[in-house]
């Protein structure tokens, strides 16, 4: 049996420029993934995935939304890769570390570009 992913009611998929208002702050939900943001702030990226065991690319993909919301906003939001998600509940939630400067790297590396 799986966890609850904070009430979130994933029935209706919002744009995560929409936010709704819960307990604890405002939370965007996208295709795949979620952000909670505390006083306009986000404080959490969520990335959600069906199967259960990550994958480099998930990992990569939750470190750029994170690096997006850092570098937007300029905050240093948490960053969650959840696994097992069947559209209520969860199996895995895993804390992804990120270093700005490294996912900068990554994402020149992928584009094929030395500088900006």
């Amino acid at each position: 049996m799986g966890r609850s992913l904070r009430g979130l009611q994933p029935r209706g998929v919002l744009d995560p420029h929409a936010p709704r208002v819960q307990a604890g702050g405002s939370v965007g939900v996208r295709r795949g993934g979620s952000s909670q943001v505390r006083g306009g702030t986000p404080v959490e990226v969520v990335e959600l995935k069906y199967y259960d065991e990550p994958d480099r690319y998930s990992v990569t993909q939750v470190r750029i939304y994170a690096w997006l919301a850092a570098r937007c906003f300029e905050c240093r939001p948490k960053a969650y890769l959840v696994l097992g998600w069947d559209e209520r509940r969860y199996k895995r939630r895993l804390e992804v570390e990120y270093a700005l400067q490294e996912v900068e790297e990554e994402i020149k590396g992928l584009l094929g570009g030395e500088g900006s």
